[in-house]
This record gives structure tokens, C-alpha cells and sequence, in this order.
């Protein structure tokens, strides 16, 4: 089993076009995953970005959700048939895809408010 940790980032934007903007990083050692606005979605689409580039191929083996099943959230293109995470329906959805797929992820919340300062992300290792 292997484990790893991500920490989240939030800061604001001050480009030209998008001062003021939210910012939310998610960093796998020098690797980072970002989306700017605003919203409930925004964990979502970060956590999302990173099983996408890390863990597709655990995620390859759910069905979509249109299917029975319910992943909402796991998509399959109409261009060519590709499966593919969006965030965009939030957090939730992303953790139960992800536990689905054998990949735990671990929120790590602290202080009074319960602020959510990163993940801890554990799966199996095939030999």
C-alpha cells in the first residue's frame, strides 16, 4: 500500500483579467493541479485533475454514470468512447468515484472551522 500526501493551496488571482479570482492548487511534489473561480467545485476539479493524470487506469474499470451504477461525475466521450472524471459536481462525488476505483482519499481537516488543508491519498501497488 502506498500513501502520499497533497496538500491544498488557495490564493487570489491578481492578473490582468482575473484579479480577485479564487485560486485552488493541489501539489503532487512539483506537479500541480489548479482551477480559478469560485464555487463549491472547485476541490472537486483539482482532486479530479490529479486521479485523471495519476490513477486513470483504476478509474478506467467504472462505468459511466448514465449507467446503472451512479458515477456521477465519470463520463465517457462522445468524440471517441474515452472515459473521463470532470469535478465540476463536486468533492463528494470525486471521494466516491476514487473509493470505488481503490483509491482512498482522506481528507485532512483542522482547526475550529474544519479547513480542509489536503489529502491523503493510499492505493494498492501491483507487483
Amino acid at each position: 500500500m502506498e500513501t502520499k500526501y497533497l496538500p491544498v493551496k488557495w490564493s487570489i488571482s491578481r492578473g490582468r483579467d482575473t484579479e480577485g479570482y479564487n485560486i485552488c492548487t493541489l501539489w503532487d511534489n512539483r506537479t500541480r493541479y489548479q482551477c480559478m473561480g469560485g464555487g463549491y467545485d472547485m476541490l472537486g476539479t483539482v482532486l479530479a485533475q490529479y486521479l485523471s493524470a495519476k490513477h486513470m487506469d483504476k478509474i478506467k474499470t467504472l462505468i459511466p454514470h448514465r449507467e446503472p451504477d451512479g458515477n456521477y461525475g465519470l463520463n465517457r466521450s462522445k468524440l471517441d468512447g474515452s472515459l473521463y472524471i470532470t469535478g465540476a459536481c463536486g468533492l463528494e462525488c470525486m471521494l466516491k468515484i476514487s473509493e470505488k476505483a481503490g483509491v482512498r482519499v482522506t481528507q485532512d481537516r483542522s482547526g475550529r472551522k474544519g479547513t480542509l488543508k489536503g489529502f491523503f491519498v493510499s492505493w494498492s501497488i501491483e507487483s
